[in-house]
């Protein structure tokens, strides 16, 4: 695989905040429904360089930026829970939307209903394929459905196939994302760095496919494979 991108790209600050504004405002892989079956369920997580917490209301599974309206304490500090969004700093208390439910002292601040509307947390737009969550930032543009495009039914065939999760893992990788993602499409490294799993599968380098918002590669199991994972 040729490298599609100058060598600047991979390093220049500035290409990173043009690219961190685009992620912001398409729609991004964020969790399972899995996770949310009871309401203030939660979960918290960086979304290029935002701190963003997706919570079961009890309305729905909604997301938010992690950050309270009046003095942007931070409403979650765990990693995942179960708990209502209460901000720790001074215990303002959200509901379904990111609203105001209350304020301590509230007659103090003389806000009136409109500004109290106004007062909410920063809501993120959230959509499903199957048992995967999807979130963006901005509001307009193409719904995960459009986004995906072909891809969305077999990425919900995918979510609703998954089971019972086993086992959980992380890594934090020192690296420019471009690289992941080309280590992960290329397939001329398997037989030299994957030796005893994925070179076992026998699979072939294949041409990849470009189309809308994204690309995918498909490639052939060897028989042996095949007729092991049929059983």
């Amino acid at each position: 695989m040729r490298c599609l991108y100058k060598n600047s790209q991979y390093t220049d600050d500035q290409a990173w905040d043009k690219e961190c504004d685009r992620f912001s405002d398409s729609w991004q892989f964020a969790g399972f429904k899995s996770d949310f079956k009871k309401k203030h369920d939660f979960m918290t997580f960086d979304f290029f360089g935002t701190s963003v917490f997706l919570q079961n209301t009890g309305a729905s599974i909604e997301a938010f930026t992690n950050v309270c309206p009046h003095r942007s304490a931070q409403i979650r500090s765990e990693r995942r829970g179960c708990g209502a969004m209460v901000c720790p700093y001074h215990s303002w208390t959200f509901q379904a939307g990111g609203q105001i439910k209350s304020i301590p002292g509230v007659t103090d601040f003389e806000l009136t209903e409109s500004e109290k509307a106004q007062t909410c947390l920063e809501a993120w737009s959230v959509e499903t394929c199957g048992d995967l969550i999807f979130i963006k930032k901005a509001s307009a543009g193409p719904n995960l459905k459009q986004w995906l495009g072909e891809y969305f039914y077999e990425l919900e065939s995918i979510g609703n196939s998954l089971g019972e999760r086993i086992d959980e893992n992380s890594m934090t990788i020192e690296a420019n994302w471009k690289i992941i993602v080309e280590n992960s499409l290329e397939n001329y490294h398997v037989n030299t760095i994957h030796p005893n799993s994925f070179a076992k599968l026998g699979a072939k380098d294949r041409e990849m496919n470009f189309g809308g918002y994204h690309s995918g590669w498909e490639t052939e199991l060897n028989e042996k494979t095949f007729k092991s994972a049929k059983k």
